[in-house]
């Protein structure tokens, strides 16, 4: 019964999540244009990071490479750390899409040290779920996944950002799930769905779909 319990929170929450991801956006080509103007500042390795990420979504994996490289060597030519972090992010997001989990996770944690040395809670916890998402999809190392997700969380829930606790659990309870810590994944749920009550209202979700 209680699995059974688990399976209907967690595919209830899976609508609303999915739901959230739909909201992509077409914007390399006028991201482009913007980097024919912009001056080779700090704004411009985002710009060209941003290029980059899109690129792994669309599949342009040579391109999406040569974007990620040139950010990271700007950032860096700028010392600008918090821009080489990203940098770093976006080269790790390039072989995530591209199913190489180990230069993916090199990359995660690079942009992971660097944001921990300007002390960018919400970046920091960030990253750590995305090494949680490598490890479990990509090397199917759930215990280490959970590491990594429950330091997200914990920083989430220091920063009080709610969106960010409940999509947390949600991945959390997930994994609780796989492991067969069932108590433990209902728990997990339950506090992310009624988190979401709380933030992703019918007029958000609606607005949301129609993004």
């Amino acid at each position: 019964m209680k699995k059974l319990l688990i399976k209907f929170i967690h595919f209830s929450l899976f609508i609303i999540y999915s739901t959230v991801a739909i909201a992509q956006d077409n914007y390399i080509d006028s991201l482009k244009r913007i980097l024919q103007t912009e001056k080779e500042d700090t704004q411009k390795v985002y710009t060209i990071a941003n290029i980059s990420i899109r690129l792994s979504i669309k599949k342009d994996s040579v391109a999406a490479f040569q974007y990620a490289t040139n950010a990271l060597q700007l950032a860096q030519k700028l010392n600008f750390t918090r821009g080489e972090a990203y940098a770093c992010f976006s080269l790790s997001f390039f072989y995530g899409n591209t199913r190489k989990p180990d230069s993916a996770l090199k990359y995660a944690f690079k942009a992971l040290s660097l944001y921990e040395e300007i002390n960018d809670k919400a970046n920091t916890a960030f990253i750590c779920q995305i090494v949680g998402d490598y490890y479990d999809n990509g090397l199917n190392n759930e215990p280490e996944a959970l590491v990594y997700l429950y330091k997200a969380l914990k920083l989430y829930e220091q920063l009080g950002d709610k969106k960010s606790i409940a999509y947390c659990l949600y991945q959390i309870g997930a994994k609780n799930y796989w492991l067969e810590n069932y108590d433990e994944s209902l728990k997990n749920y339950q506090q992310c769905l009624q988190l979401s009550k709380e933030i992703i209202t019918p007029k958000v979700l609606l607005n949301l779909i129609s993004t």
